[in-house]
């Protein structure tokens, strides 16, 4: 069993002896005292911060070059085959489609100039 170190304070005497009538939560204090006081340790506390933070550096500036990305959103033909059929189904009116397919068409015509040029 540990034994508890006498500069605690936490001892008392019985029987002509000395007890430490905290051992266990003594014993873990000491422990972390010890392992924080060794010389390494602050070397191994400002490497690891200093990680972390390039971690997060990076995770913001990846996220901010990456942006909305346009590849998100579906392409605006098949959101005009969803309306289509939204329609046919009687969710959209006669009207609220041709604004839509309106709406639409420039989209569509930008994203088959773009499949053009590329391909």
């Amino acid at each position: 069993m540990p034994a508890c170190r006498k500069e605690c304070g936490h001892y008392e005497a019985i029987w002509g002896g000395l007890r430490c009538w905290r051992l266990e939560a003594c014993s873990a204090l000491h422990a972390v005292l010890d392992l924080l006081s060794h010389p390494a340790m602050p070397v191994l506390l400002w490497t690891t911060a200093g990680v972390g933070l390039l971690t997060v550096t990076a995770i913001f500036v990846v996220g901010r070059l990456r942006g909305g990305s346009e590849d998100d959103q579906p392409a605006a033909s098949s959101m005009l085959t969803n309306f289509r059929e939204l329609h046919s189904r009687g969710g959209l009116s006669d009207q609220e489609f041709r604004t839509i397919k309106t709406l639409l068409a420039d989209r569509i015509q930008r994203e088959l100039k773009d499949s053009g040029d590329k391909g």
